[in-house]
């Protein structure tokens, strides 16, 4: 900068005294009236309180300034979820929801997100949390919150709405309309996963976790049953005034984590937008582990026939809010009744007894103990209409439990769906023994009453008794070291399936029945049904 210009001097000498002689030669101001001061002062006192009335509160400053910078932030973030520049690096082939959600860094089950680049867990979004850490270390930056199904991006911290990730929000937790339950059972759905492979909604393959091969055929053979799927793809489960308890409609009691849990994994095998096509029921099992108080574990191999029936007690109970006598999808599906009679003098007096039942058990003929002349043990055939014959009313079996007595068993009530048991294993100190014994069995037109009395209407004609097979549970191998597999019937397809596990194979009608059956379902067909009979009493329930 240029420097300052020199002081200017005086070239007039200049002698002491000067200034205070000319001060003193210097006339004298005039002094203002003390009423012009007034007037003055006054003036001035009114211009300082106008100005401070025009003067804005500084708490009203702060609040627009609070309210701009929101109203700022807001728009910022609702532009930035709309153009969020990280959703390409989603990867959907990653995403696996089926198992139990839970941080895989603390292993806590609440307020969990998952990473939609690598799949990975992890909990909470605010700073210092274990989403926000691998945010910053991983530069992962797209989250999704396992309850919710919101999206965010860590760690700038707002909210992504876009409609290209609905897709993930429908497997995490798939929903289904009245329509796409009433077209379950017309429309063939064939879908394509992410690795190309083609899988039939509802015959989808399910993981074996360890030794569940005996939970997966019974899960298989469930989806068969239309309202039980209905009732589950609904979410009906989870209370509220579809759910009907024992007195009818109204809210029923909050859902049972056994009951939840199903109600998902049901959801998922009739998801036609799955990335994959197979479901692991890993949170199934967690659920079944801690409602049975570990009887049925995943590592060890437990017996169908006993997991079905906790099962279907369990739900019932779950879904009615009564451990005895409540009455739910579950009872209105399975549950018949049977007259039991005590054979013998000693009681002919007693009159006989309904009991109520979920399947009915089947004796099989004894194995023979000799070699044929081919050196070969003679593998036995039995028709099914002839093992039947335990329940025409006369014959007589022998019972140890409570106490010896021989009982005869008569059906008073059939229901919807009938579940038949074959006494396959049989169990002593030493080992487990496995009859080989073959049963023939009709595919289709089972009708009960030519084999044995079924109950009849008030005017004397026989219930609708004619039932059609569903599902077929078998058991290959040695009975310490084989394995279940269950042919199950695609009412929308048509054709029969064959499901081991993850594999599933289309088969023959004529090919389910050559195999050693352990475990069926049979369906009332109710278009051969008669037409509607009269009006029962109010005592008389004829169906469940």
């Amino acid at each position: 900068p240029p420097s300052p210009a020199p002081p200017r001097v005086s070239s007039e000498p200049r002698f002491v005294g000067d200034d205070e002689d000319r001060a003193a030669a210097a006339p004298p101001l005039p002094r203002p009236a003390p009423a012009m001061m007034s007037e003055a002062r006054a003036a001035a006192a009114a211009a300082l309180a106008a100005e401070l009335e025009n003067e804005p509160d500084e708490d009203e400053d702060d609040a627009l300034d609070a309210a701009r910078l929101a109203a700022e932030r807001r728009e910022r973030a609702a532009r930035s979820s709309r153009e969020c520049p990280y959703l390409d690096t989603v990867n959907r082939s990653l995403l696996d929801f089926d198992f139990e959600k839970c941080c895989s860094v603390s292993l806590v089950p609440h307020n969990v997100y998952a990473c939609l680049v690598c799949g990975k867990y992890f909990q909470g979004r605010g700073p210092s949390t274990h989403a926000y850490v691998h945010a910053l270390e991983a530069t992962h930056h797209v989250f999704m919150n396992l309850d919710t199904g919101r999206v965010y991006c860590l760690p700038d911290m707002y909210e992504v709405v876009d409609a290209s990730l609905d897709d993930i929000r429908h497997v995490l937790n798939p929903k289904f309309t009245t329509q796409q339950i009433a077209e379950v059972d017309d429309r063939r759905l064939w879908s394509v996963g992410l690795d190309g492979t083609d899988y039939l909604t509802g015959a989808v393959g399910l993981n074996n976790l360890r030794a569940t091969d005996y939970v997966n055929v019974v899960l298989q053979s469930l989806m068969r049953v239309g309202p039980v799927r209905d009732f589950f793809l609904a979410q009906r489960e989870l209370g509220g005034g579809a759910v009907r308890g024992a007195g009818g409609a109204g809210p029923g009691p909050a859902a049972s984590p056994l009951a939840r849990r199903f109600g998902e994994l049901t959801r998922k095998i009739w998801n036609s937008r799955n990335f994959k096509g197979q479901v692991s029921p890993h949170e199934f099992m967690q659920a079944v582990l801690a409602a049975s108080d570990r009887r049925f574990l995943i590592d060890k191999q437990s017996d169908p026939v006993e997991f079905l029936s906790w099962l279907l007690n369990t739900l019932n109970a779950d879904l009615s809010g009564k451990k005895r006598g409540g009455k739910s999808i579950v009872s209105r599906c399975f549950q018949g009744e049977l007259e039991v009679t005590n054979a013998g003098l000693a009681y002919q007096d007693d009159p006989p007894v309904r009991m109520p039942f979920f399947m009915l058990s089947l004796d099989l003929p004894a194995a023979p103990l000799f070699q044929d002349a081919m050196e070969k043990n003679t593998i036995p055939q039995v028709p099914l209409f002839q093992i039947l014959r335990k329940f025409d009313g006369e014959t007589e079996h022998e019972v140890l439990r409570p106490e010896p007595r021989r009982k005869r068993y008569k059906l008073a009530r059939l229901p919807r769906y009938l579940i038949v048991h074959h006494k396959r294993f049989t169990k002593n100190n030493f080992f487990v023994e496995k009859n080989p014994t073959i049963v023939t069995f009709p595919v289709k037109n089972l009708q009960l009453s030519d084999h044995v009395p079924v109950p009849k209407f008030p005017d004397g004609r026989d219930v609708p008794c004619k039932y059609n097979l569903v599902a077929n549970i078998t058991h290959e191998g040695k009975p310490e070291s084989g394995a279940y597999r269950a042919a199950v019937w695609h009412k929308a397809d048509g054709n029969w399936y064959d499901t081991e596990d993850l594999t599933v194979n289309e088969v023959l009608p004529q090919q389910v029945v050559l195999t050693e059956t352990y475990l069926q379902i049979y369906e009332l067909d109710k278009d051969a049904a008669p037409g509607p009979p009269p009006a029962p009493k109010e005592d008389v329930d004829m169906f469940a």
